[in-house]
């Protein structure tokens, strides 16, 4: 079961960099300046200020935008997901194996 929040990995699928809070699981999933940006939660000029700097700077948002789809692809795709699961059950398989050998 993962509680952490779906929309950044839909947002990072479309190529779309993410703009996100400094809580939780959102700071760890927006890599600052490389697939979105972040700011203090508390503060509402923080926000403002992110928010100008991305309409400044449309090139480094487009940039970020690219690096966010090759993390999707790398991480949340559907076939990056299979390759980690396979490999846990491969891991699993194997140290049974390794358990019951004298």
């Amino acid at each position: 079961f993962d509680s952490g929040p779906v929309v950044i990995p839909e947002a990072f699928r479309c190529g779309t960099p993410v703009i996100a809070s400094d809580i939780g699981a959102m700071k760890e999933l927006v890599e600052l300046g490389k697939t979105g940006l972040r700011f203090d939660s508390s503060s509402d000029a923080a926000l403002l200020d992110v928010l100008r700097w991305a309409v400044d700077h449309p090139e480094e948002m487009r940039t970020m935008g690219r690096n966010a789809r090759m993390r999707y692809e790398g991480e949340f795709s559907s076939e990056a997901q299979y390759s980690r699961l396979s490999d846990i059950y491969a891991e699993a398989i194997e140290w049974r194996h390794r358990k019951d050998k004298p």
